[in-house]
């Protein structure tokens, strides 16, 4: 018992400590809490009292048909005993069929229509998402609740009478009060059995077969009827088991019940033999309807009923005037991949060791008036990153706060160097004309903090723009009273914090720090993408996104992906990096399952529009668009007969990463014009190659701006035979003597060489593919990558360049001058660079770490050198204007 008082008090200090953490992240989130807390209360005692009664209600009708038996079961008038293995079973079988019925019942209450009937039962498809579940739940605890009575009542006679006459078991059968009680609970068992088949009928809808999900001739025409008469046979078994069994003929009676595993066994026959006879034969003109069904709804489930089809004639008549005509297109090809960026940015940017960039984000963004497709990375404290003796629990939990700042690189801008130009750079962020101010540059919360912080303690918090130290002044937070820390030292087993001296009544626990996590807590029903990316509103504040999703495993005839078969993006959620603050926005208000949690949790979602100046730098989430390319390989058909035999099935291209080593091509985001459009979008393209060749047969492009918004183009190349796929430009390439005998001279260099991903661009009416190749250093400590080649390849004529500029020079012969940039710093911004080692040093001095001291000791002399040589120059390139007071 006291084992069972303290798991009881630990569960619900767990629930009381998950309330406080929905309560830190906003007061309306709580409704959620307390709306499913009611539910769960609402059906345990419901479940509870009804399985309860019937245990009870069972367990005194053995009690009462054993007493007459003999004096010797004298032991069973004690009621309590009965009682409280009534309450022990009750609860056992609460606790299970809780969960398959507490979290279906608000949908099922708020249920909301789709406006397209299944084909086989006519029924909206909301049925299947919202109110089926919640029959399913009832039904299947139903059958388990009387399989489990039927065994429980008869082991019950057999173990108690036993104890008294076990070989004479046989009287038991002359009872007929036991009997009757036995066949009663049978009788149960069959209606529920006969009622279940109806939905085990509907079932067929989500049956996967050989080739797709759905129902197929012989479940249509043999199972259903199957499943439709087999309620009417149970009934008959059943009545039948009851007229023997209280003649006492219990042969006969066993004998009937064998009619059912029977009749399953025949239907099973005729199955195989009318496959074999009837289908096989003729199995795309039986099964045309039905596969006919898998394609509409699959594409219906996933937003492909409305992608735009494009034909796309490809002709190689590209001039100079095309290209300097599709400057924005040509401007904003990537030439920088992620993994050269993130590596360039912590060689360079990451500026102390506990800071980190764990990956960038691609989106779009004005920079000096130009509509400019950047990568943002944000700087994240990682305190396992701290070494040695700084790796403490003072640096970890209340020094070590926070991380500051971003920085923001043009995709198609590099230095003299070759590495990305960052328009946005240092700590404090400072940003060059034309590109985003920042006001409020550190970042308590982001994508991969994970560990829970302690602000507002006695001692200031580490910080990179006051020297001084900086206390939190958000209101993200838990206060730290008595009563939390002590809550919160079990629940994060952390002594130190309820004895550390460091905490005083103004200190705070900022916990859920990982942004996905926070919003994971305050709506768990709903699917989030696992790529938050961070943006800058018009206010200087850096803002993180997260895509929301619904979906559904119950969306009739439509194909799965893993465990769902229904998908929607139409939630997006913003969290303020700084404040911690999550609003929820709907973003598709036709989706009728969002509609329906938006009935459930009237004060959860945003009711105002989505933030206009962040709407303008969103992107189609690449979640959902790996999902729906995925399924376009084979649903962009729409012949039966093409579709079943996969005679037009497209494939994910391949290319090459290294001579030994071929990766699939990933989706990328870029600018291009769409078609009918007169100017250049954002867009999110994956390309696809026929299935058993490497040509090129189409380009899918997802639009990411204003009312277009998630419009899906499908280009098909027409002549696609003669469309080289990117895994045959790198053939090309590879085959191409100049070129290799370039990488070969630069392998001598010490260097090694890395290829950069395809970019496949449509312009006009024309295809071009760009692969940048960077070059890394062997033997130098400097292990930045560097642009070192662009390669374009047009038709059947390759050029390899320093820059993208030459290369389109050299092939249409565009003279325009290359965009490339100093990264030489400016005389102010070695100042600064010698001032923050100086300070770091001094910073290090003072907490005695002189492994990190000796290292910004070596920073700072290499700054020094540096503003040596700048001086000699006298020339300042690339110099970042003054910074203002706000930065």
């Amino acid at each position: 018992m006291i084992v069972l008082i303290v798991l009881a008090v630990v569960y619900l200090l767990g629930i009381y400590t998950d309330y406080i953490e929905l309560s830190e992240i906003g007061d309306n989130y709580t409704e959620v809490f307390w709306r499913d807390f009611n539910v769960n209360i609402f059906t345990s005692i419901s479940i509870f009292l009804v399985f309860f009664t019937l245990i009870l209600s069972n367990l005194l009708i053995v009690r009462n048909n054993l007493l007459p038996f003999d004096a010797s079961f004298s032991y069973l008038k004690r009621v309590s005993p009965i009682i409280i293995i009534s309450v022990i079973l009750g609860a056992i079988f609460t606790a299970f069929s809780r969960r398959l019925i507490a979290p279906t019942f608000l949908p099922f209450l708020t249920s909301e229509w789709f406006n397209l009937g299944d084909p086989l039962f006519h029924k909206d498809v909301g049925y299947y998402v919202f109110q089926r579940p919640f029959y399913i739940g009832i039904i299947n605890t139903l059958l388990s609740f009387f399989v489990f009575i039927t065994f429980l009542t008869a082991a019950s006679y057999i173990f108690l009478y036993g104890r008294f006459d076990f070989y004479n078991m046989k009287r038991l059968l002359r009872s007929k009060a036991i009997v009757c009680h036995q066949l009663i609970s049978i009788v149960l068992l069959f209606i529920v059995v006969a009622a279940s088949y109806r939905y085990k009928a509907e079932n067929i809808l989500f049956t996967p077969n050989e080739e797709f999900v759905g129902g197929s001739y012989m479940d249509v025409n043999v199972w259903i009827k199957y499943y439709r008469l087999l309620p009417i046979l149970l009934a008959v078994i059943a009545v039948l088991v009851i007229v023997f069994a209280l003649n006492s003929k219990y042969t006969q009676a066993i004998s009937l019940t064998l009619l059912y595993p029977l009749s399953m066994l025949i239907v099973v026959l005729v199955v195989q033999i009318m496959q074999v006879l009837v289908v096989d034969p003729n199995e795309i003109s039986i099964e045309s309807s039905y596969i006919q069904n898998n394609i509409n709804f699959t594409r219906a489930a996933y937003g492909l009923d409305k992608v735009a089809y494009y034909d796309f004639d490809v002709r190689y008549n590209l001039t100079g005037k095309d290209i300097m005509e599709n400057l924005g297109t040509i401007n904003n090809i990537r030439l920088i991949d992620d993994n050269q960026l993130i590596s360039t940015a912590n060689q360079i940017q990451s500026l102390r060791n506990q800071y980190q960039f764990s990956n960038s984000d691609v989106v779009p963004y004005d920079i000096d008036g130009q509509p400019t497709v950047v990568a943002l990375a944000a700087r994240e404290v990682i305190t396992d990153r701290l070494e040695g003796a700084a790796n403490n629990y003072v640096n970890t939990k209340m020094k070590h706060t926070h991380a500051n700042g971003v920085v923001m690189s043009p995709l198609n801008s590099v230095t003299e160097q070759g590495q990305p130009y960052f328009v946005i750079r240092d700590i404090p962020p400072r940003s060059q004309e034309g590109a985003p101010v920042i006001t409020e540059s550190r970042i308590y919360f982001g994508e991969h903090i994970k560990d829970y912080v302690i602000v507002g303690t006695k001692d200031k918090e580490q910080d990179d723009v006051l020297s001084s130290g900086y206390s939190y002044k958000g209101d993200a937070g838990i206060p730290l009273t008595f009563l939390n820390r002590l809550l919160f030292t079990v629940k994060y087993s952390d002594i130190k914090l309820l004895a550390s001296d460091q905490i005083t009544s103004e200190s705070k626990l900022l916990t859920n720090r990982s942004v996905l996590s926070r919003v994971q807590k305050a709506a768990p029903f709903l699917t989030f993408d696992s790529d938050a990316y961070i943006l800058i509103d018009d206010a200087g504040k850096l803002k993180w996104v997260i895509d929301g999703y619904t979906t559904s495993p119950w969306f009739p005839y439509s194909q799965y992906n893993g465990d769902i078969n229904y998908i929607r993006n139409s939630v997006k959620a913003v969290i303020d990096a700084y404040n911690g603050s999550v609003d929820f926005y709907i973003v598709d208000k036709q989706d009728p399952i969002i509609r329906s949690y938006n009935r459930i949790y009237p004060t959860l979602f945003n009711p105002a529009p989505f933030p206009e100046d962040l709407a303008k730098h969103l992107r189609y989430p690449g979640t959902i668009f790996r999902m729906q390319s995925d399924l376009l390989k084979r649903y962009h058909v729409d012949n039966v007969a093409v579709f079943y035999e996969k005679r037009d099935a497209w494939a994910t291209p391949q290319e090459k990463q290294s001579p030994d080593k071929d990766i699939n091509v990933e989706p990328y985001y870029g600018m291009i014009k769409m078609p009918d459009s007169k100017k250049e979008e954002f867009v999110l393209m994956q390309p696809y190659t026929s299935a058993n060749k490497s040509n090129m047969k189409s380009l899918l492009a997802a639009s990411c701006e204003g009312e277009g918004f998630g419009k899906l183009i499908i280009y098909n190349f027409l002549n696609n035979d003669n469309i080289s796929g990117p895994y045959q430009i790198d053939n090309k390439i590879s085959s191409d003597e100049a070129i290799t005998k370039e990488i070969a001279q630069i392998k001598q260099a010490d260097l090694s060489v890395t290829q950069g991903k395809i970019i496949i661009v449509p312009i006009n009416n024309s295809i071009l593919y760009i692969k940048p190749i960077y070059v890394t250093q062997t033997k130098n400590s400097d292990k930045t990558p560097e642009l070192k080649k662009v390669i374009v390849a047009y038709n059947d004529k390759l050029a390899s360049e320093p820059t993208l500029d030459e290369a389109l020079n050299t092939l249409f012969g565009v003279n325009r001058p290359a965009v490339v940039i100093s990264n030489e710093e400016s005389i102010e911004d070695i100042v600064n660079n010698v001032v923050d080692s100086f300070e770091e040093m001094t910073g290090f001095s003072k907490q005695g770490d002189w492994e990190n001291y000796g290292k910004a000791l070596k920073k700072l002399e290499g700054f020094i050198q540096v503003l040596k040589e700048k001086n000699e120059k006298n020339a300042e390139i690339n110099e970042l204007p003054p910074l203002t007071k706000e930065q």
